[in-house]
C-alpha cells in the first residue's frame, strides 16, 4: 500500500485532475485515497447514488444526503468547491452512458488547470469513459498485495 500511495501521489502532482481506477477491492482503494489524503493533508470526500457525498475525517459529515445522490447534483457541487481536495466518485460510470450533461460536468472539471482544484477519482470494477473525456484522465492500478 505504501509504494500505491507514493504513486498516487505522483499521479496527483503531475496535475491530472481525473484519475480511473479499475478495481474490485473498494476497500482496498479507498484504504490507499485516505492514506494519500492524510499524508498530503487534503479533504477527502466519497460519492456513491445511495449516500450521496460526504466528506471523510474524524468520523463522517454528511452534507445533504438526498441531494447529492443524484450524479449531477454531486459534480455540481465538487465543480463548486474552491479547493485541492479528493473526491472517489463510486461507480459512476453508468450515469455517463447517456447523459450529456454528465460527461460534460466531468470534462469541465477534468479541463481545471490550477493547484487548487478539486480531483476526482472515478472508481469501479470496470470503467469506459466517454471519448472526450479519457483524454483528460489518468487510470491507475494498485499493486497487487503481498
Amino acid at each position: 500500500m505504501k509504494n500505491d500511495i507514493h504513486d498516487l501521489g505522483l499521479v496527483l502532482d503531475s496535475r491530472v485532475k481525473l484519475i480511473l481506477i479499475e478495481s474490485w477491492d473498494e476497500p482496498r482503494v479507498l484504504e490507499t485515497l485516505t492514506g494519500l489524503a492524510v499524508k498530503r493533508g487534503l479533504g477527502l470526500h466519497t460519492w456513491s447514488v445511495t449516500e450521496g457525498l460526504q466528506r471523510l475525517g474524524f468520523g463522517v459529515e454528511q452534507s445533504d444526503e438526498a441531494a447529492s445522490q443524484e450524479p449531477e447534483a454531486a459534480l455540481r457541487l465538487i465543480k463548486a468547491d474552491p479547493q485541492a481536495n479528493l473526491y472517489v466518485l463510486c461507480d459512476l460510470h453508468p450515469f455517463l452512458a447517456d447523459d450529456p450533461r454528465l460527461v460534460r460536468l466531468l470534462k469541465e472539471i477534468a479541463m481545471r488547470d490550477t493547484p487548487q482544484a478539486p480531483t476526482l477519482v472515478l472508481v469501479s470494477h470496470a470503467c469506459k469513459l466517454p471519448a472526450e473525456v479519457q483524454r483528460f484522465a489518468a487510470r491507475f492500478s494498485l499493486a497487487l498485495p503481498s
